[in-house]
């Protein structure tokens, strides 16, 4: 059921354009101005393999976030979130011992107007692709320090890291 247009979206299916998010409800003030949390939560399922659907995500995190309708997501919120779907969250600062503890994850940040949240994965040359961190940019790859350094208001960002879940193994009915 997923309304979002296809511009929204990158070739491999994840959310890069949070300003086309409009068909997907979210709070009061929707998802273009308060979805980067559930887009990013959206973002990370989809790196795990998971065929969750963009308004089931928002809406279960717009029920787990008080204030979401105001302010978004909030982190808490978004730790829960990820624990329930077994992906074992850490939340920590960003250092380089972060970055060896988990493959992909969250980024949280400052922005002029707030926070913003960004899912990471690897880019199997040692960097990451950062989704919806710059709205409708594809290859938006970085190491990690030049990402914030690049991005946030401040000099401290904040990620919620995970490990990509073992594959699911699908039990065979004895005698099919």
């Amino acid at each position: 059921m997923n309304r979002l247009p296809p511009r929204a979206m990158d070739r491999a299916g994840y959310i890069i354009n949070q300003a086309l998010t409009d068909p997907v409800p979210f709070g009061k003030k929707g998802s273009v101005e308060c979805g980067c949390g559930w887009i990013a939560a959206y973002n990370l399922r989809r790196w795990q393999g998971d065929d969750a659907e963009p308004e089931q995500v928002a809406r279960v995190l717009h029920r787990l976030s008080p204030l979401s309708g105001v302010m978004g997501v909030n982190v808490i919120a978004l730790w829960i979130y990820l624990l329930v779907l077994g992906m074992r969250p850490l939340l920590l600062p960003v250092t380089r011992k972060t970055l060896r503890r988990g493959e992909a994850g969250i980024i949280m940040y400052k922005v002029r107007r707030g926070g913003h949240y960004v899912a990471y994965v690897p880019d199997g040359e040692g960097a990451y692709c950062f989704l919806n961190g710059v709205y409708g940019r594809e290859d938006d790859r970085a190491s990690m320090g030049e990402y914030v350094k690049r991005q946030s208001r401040w000099p401290l960002a904040l990620v919620l890291t995970v490990r990509r879940r073992p594959p699911r193994v699908r039990k065979e009915k004895a005698g099919t």
